[in-house]
């Protein structure tokens, strides 16, 4: 009765399946279409009752500089929604961190990719804007990618100014014995 589709908002460039992942602004222009394209695939899913549920990542922007699939440029912790002030200092979670740092796993950038201050209110609202505007389009839900990596309080903060009731599952990969499970 439902299908999990890809990031739909602005990525790198690039043909590989991680690049939907590394995230240049919420736009909805990506390699899988347009918001026009969007849209009517929403609308026509809606129609004969399968709902939608967008993979959404909001722990993180792209990493390096380059243009997006929509056009923006990007880099330096510099992106269309963000400025540097937007993100978490610069630090790198290491391998030992998973089993007894939560604040590292957290608050550091996973692989290098520059970490959401997702604590602060306007990185909140912002994330919240991009989640109600796919609301509005007629997407029923979202997996939240990453969700191990941002604190439970930041999340249910940014889930408070959803609007309706949408279906949300969360990624936590957790190999037994983690800070974060």
């Amino acid at each position: 009765a439902a299908v999990q589709v890809s990031p739909p908002n602005e990525h790198i460039q690039g043909s590989q399946w991680w690049t939907r992942y590394q995230p240049v602004s919420y736009q909805l222009q990506s390699r899988g279409g347009t918001r026009a394209q969007f849209i009517d695939m929403v609308n026509r899913c809606n129609a004969v009752g399968v709902d939608i549920y967008v993979d959404a990542v909001v722990n993180h922007m792209a990493n390096g500089a380059g243009t997006g699939t929509a056009g923006s440029g990007y880099g330096n912790r510099q992106y269309p929604n963000y400025g540097p002030q937007d993100f978490h200092a610069s630090c790198t979670i290491n391998g030992s961190d998973y089993a007894n740092d939560r604040w590292r796993v957290q608050n550091c950038e996973l692989v290098g990719l520059p970490d959401l201050d997702t604590g602060a209110g306007y990185v909140q609202s912002t994330i919240a804007g991009y989640l109600n505007d796919l609301s509005g389009i007629g997407v029923a839900g979202f997996r939240l990618d990453a969700s191990k990596h941002m604190s439970a309080y930041d999340i249910g903060a940014i889930l408070a100014q959803v609007n309706g009731s949408p279906l949300v599952f969360q990624e936590v990969i957790d190999q037994g014995g983690e800070a974060v499970s």
